[in-house]
């Protein structure tokens, strides 16, 4: 028969407490905490998560255990990070609606425990009766904004009498728990951002660029290069500055090389964003005028990184225009729209509004601009319901990501009479489906 490998912390255990005797069920609990400290310290991330439910669980004798992170969306739910049942891992990553649930109570805030008869008190959580859950204890994880970010919960199909144990055991861990919860949330966030990255490096039309420069030749190095630079300066070139950046200057036009060299160095010097408009040539040996702005960073290890977008001059001073030009075409549309119209950022900050918007409130635009509703209320009290009212309703049509329409009657300040309003919010989504503005319309 083989010999059982030793588990982590076993031996620091026997070294602390001499080895166990038959029967003695604390240091069994005991040691259990020491293997499953000696587990979960080999860890990080999802694997850290997954062997700290497994322990948990065993060492608290419960059925389930899972750790879960909140999920922004139409509707409050929650992501399952690391399962636990039966003492064994499972897979997670499966998603569930909070609304009827114990565990709404928990993203609220708030340590929720329930000894026995857990599937009676929520009949809409089918999942607690079709797996014969009796108990439930959720404890809610906190994030370095002091919002809820997630939550261990613990379940079991029997009476789970002494809930103080497990929130001490619990509590020994909820802050690196919830540390690992945000690392899990970042890695996702970044792989999203990559293949949006991606994405985009591939449709841009322009050279976007990322290089580490150096006065030692040899330090210098692209990090990030778009296709673009195909059609600017040739597939050739491209592959060549690929190994071998110190020959970007020798593409420069001779005429223009010297000073493009200096400007480039005030810039990495000073640190400042510079704008630049020279030839540079291509495979084919002709050269092409184009049009480049970037700037010069310093990172934490003192290495100095350019970043820079390079297009062909006549198509950038050709999108400049046709920017222009919708842009003048669309603020001559809106301000001659007969309803209010605002415009707000991410953070729900106006950024604009019309002249119907100034005649609403009877308030000039420079006293608008630049502030939220909620902000706005506590600026102007006589307006303060109807601010307040604005501000909860952005957000909700932000959370929700499509437009919200509501009718509503109100007395402005200022009139006799109340008056009937119909209110669109639209949510303008990014290419990652989240929020970067509001146009709302009153």
């Amino acid at each position: 028969m083989p010999q059982e490998t030793p588990r982590p912390g076993a031996a620091l255990f026997e070294r602390l407490f001499g080895r166990p005797t038959a029967g003695e069920a604390e240091e069994k609990q005991l040691r259990t905490l020491f293997e499953l400290l000696g587990s979960t310290l080999q860890h990080r991330g999802e694997d850290y998560l997954s062997a700290l439910a497994v322990h948990l669980s065993g060492l608290l004798d419960v059925e389930m255990c899972w750790i879960t992170r909140l999920e922004s969306g139409a509707e409050p739910s929650s992501r399952m990070i690391a399962v636990a049942r039966g003492g064994e891992a499972q897979a997670g990553g499966g998603v569930y609606a909070l609304a009827g649930t114990p565990c709404e109570f928990v993203a609220q805030g708030s340590i929720y425990f329930v000894d026995d008869g857990v599937a009676t008190s929520f009949p809409r959580d089918t999942f607690l009766a079709k797996h014969g859950m009796r108990s439930y204890l959720g404890i809610p994880l906190w994030g370095e904004n002091e919002e809820v970010i997630g939550k261990i919960c613990m379940l079991d199909t029997k009476p789970m009498p002494d809930a103080a144990l497990a929130r001490e055991l619990c509590g020994m861990f909820v802050q690196r728990v919830s540390a690992e919860v945000e690392r899990v949330q970042a890695r996702a966030q970044a792989r999203a951002a990559d293949a949006m990255l991606g994405g985009f490096l591939r449709e841009f039309p322009g050279w976007v660029c990322a290089y580490q420069t150096s006065a030692d030749p040899s330090m210098r190095k692209v990090l990030l290069s778009s296709g673009g630079a195909d059609a600017l300066i040739g597939p050739r070139h491209h592959a060549e500055l690929l190994e071998d950046a110190t020959r970007f200057n020798l593409l420069l036009h001779p005429a223009e090389r010297d000073q493009i060299e200096h400007a480039y160095d005030q810039a990495r010097e000073s640190r400042t964003h510079y704008e630049l408009e020279y030839r540079i040539r291509h495979d084919d040996g002709h050269y092409r005028w184009v049009q480049v702005t970037g700037r010069f960073t310093e990172q934490d290890d003192g290495t100095i990184v350019g970043h820079s977008l390079m297009l062909d001059r006549e198509a950038y001073h050709a999108l400049q225009r046709r920017h222009e030009e919708l842009l003048a075409e669309l603020e001559t549309l809106v301000r001659a729209f007969p309803d209010a119209v605002f415009l707000q950022d991410h953070t729900g900050r106006v950024r604009f509004l019309n002249r119907a918007a100034e005649r609403l409130f009877g308030l000039q635009a420079d006293q608008l601009i630049g502030h939220s509703f909620a902000t706005l209320a506590e600026r102007f009290p006589d307006f303060a319901d109807i601010f307040l009212r604005a501000h909860s309703n952005t957000f909700q049509a932000f959370q929700g990501r499509k437009p919200v329409q509501k009718q509503v009657r109100r007395v402005i300040p200022g009139t006799q009479e109340p008056r009937d309003f119909e209110t669109q919010r639209i949510p303008v989504l990014d290419d990652a489906d989240q929020p970067s503005a509001m146009v709302t319309i009153v």
